[in-house]
């Protein structure tokens, strides 16, 4: 039951919503702050999420939470960027960057590229990413979702979740890589230089 202006949750549904909505808080803070590059845009979008989950909370059976709840962070970031008058970013030939050139080709593991680097530097490249395929990557790598999951949350096609993701692993690769072999070579430069 929800109160009598249907904000929040009372009785049961308040119970529910702590027990079952409640611990996803973190998580929602989190995601919405690698979405939105702004903190307090970030924050407000959590917080009317928590809202609205709290809100319908009576109209949710008792299915995967954390699908329903990030389901919800996404279509009101959609929102959020609706009512800012931005169309999300699709990708596209202007995303795509060159190809890497000869020496930046060069075969890294993935575990040692984002140890090299700053969590700001691995995040300005996730946030380079077009809204959807962003999305998609977050979703898969950070939450750690099934991509059928992620289809549900995003309300697309798994196809084109494996297709997002593809697009990003690349572009963060594309991106990363000669990063973190120019943060390697200067930290390099530094030893060699206090010798």
């Amino acid at each position: 039951m929800t109160t009598t202006d249907g904000t929040l949750p009372v009785g049961d549904s308040a119970a529910k919503f702590y027990e079952s909505v409640w611990p996803l808080a973190g998580l929602v803070m989190r995601l919405a702050t690698l979405v939105v590059p702004d903190h307090a845009q970030a924050e407000e979008l959590a917080h009317q999420t928590l809202l609205e989950a709290a809100r319908t909370i009576d109209r949710r059976g008792d299915a995967d939470w954390r699908m329903w709840v990030l389901g919800i962070l996404h279509m009101r970031r959609r929102e959020q960027l609706q009512n800012a008058g931005v169309a999300p970013v699709l990708a596209d030939d202007r995303w795509t960057p060159a190809p890497p050139s000869q020496s930046e080709t060069i075969a890294a593991d993935p575990k040692e590229v984002l140890a090299s680097l700053s969590d700001e530097q691995v995040l300005m490249a996730i946030r380079a990413l077009p809204e959807e395929t962003r999305w998609a990557v977050l979703l898969l790598d950070v939450v750690a979702m099934p991509e059928s999951h992620a289809a549900v949350v995003l309300d697309l096609p798994v196809w084109t979740i494996e297709s997002h993701a593809k697009q990003a692993h690349q572009v963060l690769r594309d991106v990363l890589v000669p990063l973190a072999a120019v943060v390697n070579s200067a930290r390099q430069n530094q030893v060699f230089e206090r010798r």
